[in-house]
């Protein structure tokens, strides 16, 4: 870190003495005229001979561990050496904000190209969309969606699923009873079937029947107690019997019919169901692949968009930046003002070395003075 900071003052230090800056103080101050009447006699100084004067009155000085540069300037005159450092600084900070300028510009002017260039490829894309939707025949419905509609929506497809559930219930159920209704008629043949059915499967009809078949019965078996088989009476209530057997076994092969007319109709319900939201599922699927490409340039097209959105959002930045900086790259703390009493001679400073040397010298003769001449002989005592 104490390397970089030592770095940049040099390069600041440099910056301050150089052409660029030096240049435009002596313009600013008019030094070639004003220096040429001094060193000249009356000639204008060449810029190159007026910076050569100007940096050997200049010297710059880092402030402790800040970013601050003091600015000295020696000169004859007060006046001219502060306004040589105010002229100086104002150069400076010009310059800084200079190249701010110039660096923003030119970060402007790429984002403007690369804002061209991606508006070009939104209305390159925005045609392969244009030209998808022609081909495919896509819908407005479609065109404004995120994605491929499906051809049954969810609630249909609930609903569909719902009742496939319940014929499914439904089919399961009857066939089962179907089963059992037939292995019991293969086992006890119409008559017991026929006493299963009112509780497997309510009929009013046939229980009518069931229940006519047990009076005529009774009465059949108490008329051949009392006349025998060969009475009128017992010879008319068995064909009563016989036509209620009739009748029921007829009733219960219509049952047993129905049951299985039924069950055919639940399987073909369920077959029809399956197959039609399979069918829907096949649809969506081949829809999907039908109009993947165009979702896919939409898609392309919308994250164009939204790039070109951000550009032009920072070239705007940029641009307010530029028009209306938030911070100044160079400040200037304090100004220079013309000293009250020169910094060389420093008068007290003088009139102290001058007393110190004439201290010096008078010591240095006391001290000649004591000492004896070389060749004189000692006095005797």
């Amino acid at each position: 870190l104490e390397f970089r900071r030592v770095l940049f003052r040099s390069s600041m230090t440099l910056l301050f003495q150089s052409e660029v800056i030096l240049g435009k103080v002596i313009e600013a101050l008019n030094l070639n005229q004003e220096w040429g009447r001094k060193h000249a006699g009356g000639d204008r100084l060449r810029t190159s001979e007026a910076i050569a004067l100007l940096r050997s009155m200049i010297e710059l000085r880092p402030v402790g561990s800040t970013s601050l540069i003091e600015i000295r300037v020696s000169s004859e005159k007060p006046t001219e050496a502060a306004g040589i450092a105010n002229a100086i600084a104002e150069a400076y900070r010009a310059h800084r904000e200079e190249q701010r300028m110039q660096l923003s510009k030119g970060g402007i002017k790429t984002l403007e190209e690369r804002f061209a260039e991606q508006e070009a490829k939104v209305k390159q894309a925005q045609q392969t969309v244009d030209k998808l939707r022609v081909e495919l025949n896509i819908s407005d419905a479609m065109a404004s969606a995120e994605g491929p509609a499906p051809l049954m929506t969810a609630d249909t497809l609930r609903k569909r699923e719902s009742v496939r559930i319940d014929s499914k219930a439904g089919y399961t159920r009857d066939h089962t009873l179907l089963e059992q209704l037939q292995s019991l008629r293969k086992e006890f043949g119409p008559e017991g079937v026929a006493q299963a059915i009112p509780t497997a499967a309510p009929d009013s009809l046939l229980i009518s029947l069931l229940e006519q078949l047990n009076l005529i019965e009774q009465k059949l078996a108490t008329l051949r107690k009392d006349f025998g088989p060969e009475h009128a009476e017992v010879v008319k209530c068995q064909a009563m019997a016989d036509d209620l057997h009739a009748k029921i076994k007829s009733r219960v092969d219509g049952i047993m019919l129905g049951l299985e007319a039924r069950v055919l109709s639940l399987s073909n319900s369920l077959d029809n169901l399956n197959q039609e939201v399979a069918q829907a599922a096949t649809n969506d699927i081949a829809q999907a692949n039908r109009t993947r490409p165009y979702f896919e340039a939409k898609r392309n097209l919308e994250e164009l968009r939204r790039f070109r959105q951000v550009l032009d959002m920072k070239i705007a930045n940029e641009k307010i930046e530029v028009a209306f900086p938030r911070t100044m790259m160079v400040e200037i703390v304090d100004r220079a003002v013309p000293a009250l009493r020169p910094v060389f001679p420093n008068l007290p400073r003088a009139l102290a070395l001058i007393a110190l040397g004439v201290l010096l010298d008078i010591a240095g003769l006391l001290m000649l003075k004591g000492r004896p001449q070389m060749g004189s002989e000692p006095r005797p005592a």
